[in-house]
């Protein structure tokens, strides 16, 4: 049947990937259009990039751009106008990126679930930063026991380097900006939490855990297969183990390295359609 509605996908990245999965039936993505040069005449899941100049003579029913920062957003809307002289519908992702957080909707189902089903275990996230999902995994489950593992200082410079030496990635983001005390203030349950502060897995405890709910999040590959070594042979069975950037196109390595655990161990992950790529992984 032939597409009621033609899109352009403005940002050929993570964002613009989940803008494309959310369209509706009876709508077709014709093309990605970006403003990086670089990106230009490559093919990103079965599309074009194309150059923004060429909408106009794609000619689609609607511009959708996918792009997350918010002045950028309007800079694009000028330029489509001003720029290209596309005078269609266009429209972006506020909606969705502020109002709903695919995510942390699924972390909070599958809260109800372990809980409900009595899955034993602590919780632990690997990668907390700021501490703001850690905040609300400490919520859903306010009886266990919560280990965050992090430098809380940044990326360490043993996994930067191995980031560097497979992937073109942003490993020299700052994440540096935090602190152990910082995020301890913001968790609603902060007596039940075990901070373990330093380079993963050198920080694991002595004593054997068992876990229902694992977020992933240290957003390289090193550390990211590392606690898939950790975590999932102490997963309960039932529990779960939430993998941030799994399918990012900013965060590469986060991808490989947990297709890499699940080829090893034959086991599969389930995507999350949010707009940094999450995917879960349970245990039978």
């Amino acid at each position: 049947m032939k597409a009621e509605r033609k899109f352009v996908i403005f940002g050929a990245g993570q964002a613009g990937r989940v803008a494309r999965r959310l369209l509706p039936p009876g709508c077709e993505a014709a093309a990605y259009a970006d403003n990086n040069e670089k990106k230009w005449g490559s093919v990103y899941d079965g599309l074009p990039v194309v150059n923004p100049g060429e909408i106009i003579n794609i000619d689609p029913d609607e511009v959708r751009i996918a792009i997350l920062n918010r002045e950028a957003v309007l800079d694009i809307r000028v330029q489509l106008a001003s720029g290209v002289g596309y005078n269609g519908h266009v429209s972006d992702l506020s909606a969705y990126r502020d109002e709903y957080d695919a995510r942390l909707a699924t972390l909070r189902l599958l809260a109800e679930e372990l809980n409900a089903a009595g899955v034993p275990g602590c919780a632990a996230e690997l990668g907390v930063y700021r501490g703001e999902f850690a905040a609300e995994i400490n919520r859903l489950f306010p009886e266990r026991p919560l280990h965050l593992f992090d430098t809380f200082a940044g990326f360490d410079e043993r996994d930067v380097r191995e980031e560097d030496s497979r992937f073109s990635s942003h490993s020299r983001m700052n994440f540096s900006d935090t602190s152990a005390e910082a995020v301890r203030a913001c968790l609603p349950h902060s007596e039940r939490a075990v901070f373990h502060q330093g380079y993963f897995p050198e920080t694991v405890p002595r004593e054997e855990l068992s876990f229902a709910f694992v977020s992933l999040d240290p957003d390289l590959y090193l550390p990211t297969y590392n606690g898939l070594l950790y975590f999932y042979p102490r997963l309960a069975s039932g529990g779960a183990i939430m993998i941030h950037d799994c399918f990012s196109a900013q965060f590469p390595g986060v991808g490989a390295a947990a297709h890499k655990y699940c080829r090893e161990q034959g086991l599969f992950l389930t995507p999350v359609c949010d707009l940094h790529g999450s995917a879960i992984l349970r245990k039978a």
